[in-house]
């Protein structure tokens, strides 16, 4: 129980970093292109890890969906 406790919470920790990277990443980039370029920019990715397989298509669908019109 106590192995799997420590593995839940370095995946827990590993996810909040990655997160605030991507948070950080964002605000920088907002700052320069703008809202839209950023998310679209933000977006390609998340489609190339989906045609590897390493994302989900729901992934895909909320980056595309956080994109204003």
């Amino acid at each position: 129980m106590q192995r799997e406790l420590e593995s839940m919470t370095r995946e827990v920790v590993m996810t909040v970093k990655e997160d605030y990277f991507d948070l950080y990443a964002f605000r920088q980039c907002s700052r320069s292109r703008g809202r839209r370029g950023c998310l679209q920019r933000m977006a390609r990715p998340a489609e190339a890890m989906y045609s590897t397989g390493e994302r989900t298509q729901q992934d895909v669908l909320k980056a595309k969906a956080e994109i204003p019109c």
